[in-house]
């Protein structure tokens, strides 16, 4: 862990509680923080450019795919109008009455008495 100034009472303590295991303390010197600041301070012009150019490929990939997607829907038309619709193997007043009976039936329906479940212990022979 890097520890500024300000949390070094805060470090004394996790010092006096890790009891056991090995802790080793380390001084950064001042001049290497600040090589590895301006360093870091360098490369983030660079790092925003790689980032728009990956925004920009996505932009492109995304708009490729659109095209190839219009190009084949009117390419095959016919064939993707030509099948029949999508199905539920249920009708819609189908699917309400059966959500309308599992809010009444079931096991995590809401009831006025409490359910009771009986729990049979096997027998065991000796």
């Amino acid at each position: 862990s890097i520890v500024a100034e300000r949390d070094r009472a805060f470090l004394k303590q996790v010092l006096k509680h890790a009891s056991g295991s090995t802790v080793q303390t380390r001084t950064v010197p001042q001049e290497s923080v600040a090589y590895w600041v301006d360093r870091i301070a360098e490369l983030e012009a660079e790092v925003e450019e790689v980032l728009n150019g990956e925004y920009e490929d996505k932009a492109l990939r995304v708009a490729e795919m659109e095209a190839t997607k219009a190009l084949n829907v009117l390419e095959h038309r016919d064939e993707i109008y030509g099948r029949p619709a999508r199905s539920w193997f249920q009708t819609n007043d189908e699917k309400e009455a059966s959500a309308k009976r599992s809010k009444h039936e079931g096991p995590t329906a809401a009831r006025s008495e409490p359910l009771v479940v009986e729990v049979v212990k096997p027998k065991i022979k000796r």
